[in-house]
């Protein structure tokens, strides 16, 4: 069991540094714009200023890993948009916005945001993955936010299908592919490689989620192993005693017989 003890460490040891580094960056709001960050942390330390406050839009919903990038390239820098639950509660924080000179953000008051989903995508194109607002995980609550921002727009497989898409549909809607390339209903295409980051607010509470269930799992099983080990070496302890038991009662009933040479 040595070799499984090792790997397990080894491997819980890379995944707890990992997690420990997300819940830092996450504490720390790494990743957020100055204004939305410095917001963030004043509504935690201020009870009465984070009442109504449910976080950025980022943190609210969850997204397949393998849609991520579709995502993140169109919600872009509507992920740090601050959710409240009223337009009051967006003003308020507007202001303190204002009063402390922290710069500015966007706001989705749950009352008063509105969205509308896409009736039917003409054509019968085989790219076509589905419409993003269906492909995403969030509470019930915020479904008009989700259909107001994801609720137009299609993800396909690639661009070639998007292009398609785009003709057989007259442009009506946006286009995002599993890459990241864009199609919007203006017509304008945008696209291209998308940097790889190490920290990335999208993922990050999700992955935070992951990593505590295998980081437990982990220890489970380094527990398993280990209790098994033990069990082994007791096992073995028992059978040495008891050999060594056998040898010595051997020794005294049983002396051994020694011939005299003349």
């Amino acid at each position: 069991y040595d070799s499984q003890i090792v790997n397990n460490t080894n491997d819980m040891r890379m995944k707890q540094s990992r997690y420990n580094f997300l819940i830092e960056t996450e504490k720390e709001k790494e990743g957020y714009i100055k204004s939305v960050k410095l917001l963030l942390i004043d509504c935690e330390k201020i009870k009465e200023l984070g009442k109504g406050m449910h976080g950025v839009l980022a943190n609210i919903i969850s997204v397949p890993s393998e849609y991520e990038t579709a995502i993140e390239m169109c919600l872009g820098a509507s992920l740090q948009n601050i959710v409240t639950d009223t337009e009051e509660e967006a003003q308020k924080l507007v202001e303190h916005l204002r009063k402390n000179n922290l710069g500015r953000a966007s706001f989705l008051p749950i009352s008063s945001v509105r969205g509308k989903k896409l009736d039917k995508i003409k054509g019968n194109e085989s790219g076509v993955i589905g419409i993003a607002s269906d492909l995403v995980k969030y509470n019930k609550k915020y479904e008009q936010i989700i259909l107001n921002l994801l609720g137009r727009t299609v993800i396909v497989d690639n661009m070639d299908t998007a292009i398609k898409v785009a003709k057989q549909n007259g442009y009506t809607f946006r286009i995002v592919t599993t890459e990241g390339d864009l199609i919007n209903p203006s017509g304008a295409i945008t696209g291209g490689s998308v940097a790889k980051k190490t920290v990335n607010i999208l993922g990050r509470g999700k992955e935070i989620e992951k990593l505590e269930k295998e980081i437990k799992n982990l220890k489970q099983k380094k527990y398993d192993n280990d209790s098994k080990k033990q069990r082994k070496n007791q096992r073995y302890c028992l059978e040495f005693d008891s050999i060594s038991y056998r040898k010595i009662s051997r020794s005294i009933y049983y002396p051994r017989t020694y011939e005299l040479c003349s």
